[in-house]
């Protein structure tokens, strides 16, 4: 569960990293990290400083942990309009 959240968090880091580097035009920003059972990818589109759309894949990850963080984050960063791995990971 440990490796889980930090693959998490660490996907998250680089997300948020991308996200105060892009200027306020609406673009798209993709990072990949590795995850506990293979790469994870995730895909932002970002306008005016917040998420306007995101996906994220990573076939490998473990079903139910991994693959449910990377079900749900992608809905709940747009939702938020930022980056927050709080919601599924559980980690402060």
């Amino acid at each position: 569960m440990k490796q889980s959240r930090r693959v998490v968090m660490s996907l998250l880091a680089l997300l948020l990293t991308l996200c105060l580097a892009l200027p306020a035009l609406a673009q798209e920003a993709a990072g990949t990290a590795q995850g506990f059972g293979g790469e994870v990818s995730v895909t932002l589109t970002i306008e005016d400083g917040k998420i306007v759309a995101a996906s994220a894949t990573g076939d490998a990850e473990t079903e139910g942990i991994g693959s449910s963080a990377i079900e749900k984050m992608p809905a709940l960063m747009v939702a938020g309009g930022a980056v927050d791995g709080d919601g599924v990971a559980g980690a402060t």
